[in-house]
């Protein structure tokens, strides 16, 4: 909430257009789920980025480490695919048995 109130505060005292058009834009739903998926994936990463720049990698180790990591994504986007689907569809069920009660 700080960038969103420090964005307001530059808006509004400082009449900087720019800043608005960037709290406007961080505050929706789209920019958020993006920025959930994208830390998601890269604090998966991290260990093995570390791991490919100390100057002692083993090119064995950053192998099997890049292989580990690469399943874990997969077995990760799929079981969130599922979740969605799965949460969609419990919506989407709500929605249509919600209507016809009416």
């Amino acid at each position: 909430m700080v960038v969103v109130e420090t964005l307001d505060e530059l808006a509004t005292n400082y009449g900087d257009s720019k800043a608005a058009g960037h709290r406007d834009s961080i505050t929706k739903f789209t920019f958020i789920v993006t920025l959930v998926a994208v830390e998601h994936v890269l604090s998966t990463l991290t260990p093995l980025s570390k791991l490919l720049q100390d100057k002692s990698c083993d090119l064995i180790d950053a192998t099997s480490e890049s292989r580990i990591v690469f399943a874990l994504l997969q077995v990760s986007f799929s079981y969130n695919y599922i979740c969605y689907t799965h949460a969609l569809n419990s919506c989407r069920n709500s929605v249509f048995i919600n209507i016809h009660a009416m």
